[in-house]
């Protein structure tokens, strides 16, 4: 827990769900240092794997978290992936041949 207040003192923002987590900060540089430290300590004392395939450093903008992303300014944004998914689901759902026939229609409403 001390690994966590120190990344805080040093002026990390961080947000975790479960076991994914993002960690933001001010540079690419800081960000591939941070990286490395947080990898050596998850995989050292925690004697967990991290997956370097989804690992990565980039702008806020292009990371994705739990179906949001996070805009420059700070406002938070659906993923497009997410709207995809969503619109999918609703097209699914409310396909125009779910329904009645116009026959079938017009004998329950005698």
């Amino acid at each position: 827990m001390s690994r966590i207040r120190n990344w805080r003192k040093g002026g990390h923002c961080f947000v975790r769900y479960a076991d994914d987590c993002n960690i933001f900060v001010c540079s690419h540089e800081a960000g591939e240092r941070v990286l490395r430290s947080v990898s050596s300590f998850i995989e050292g004392k925690l004697k967990l794997k991290v997956n370097t395939e989804k690992s990565k450093v980039c702008l806020s903008r292009e990371a994705k978290f739990l179906g949001y992303g996070i805009e420059i300014d700070g406002t938070l944004t659906i993923s497009g992936i997410s709207i995809k998914r969503f619109k999918d689901k609703i097209h699914r759902l409310t396909q125009r041949n779910r329904g009645r026939s116009i026959a079938q229609h017009r004998l329950f409403e005698s």
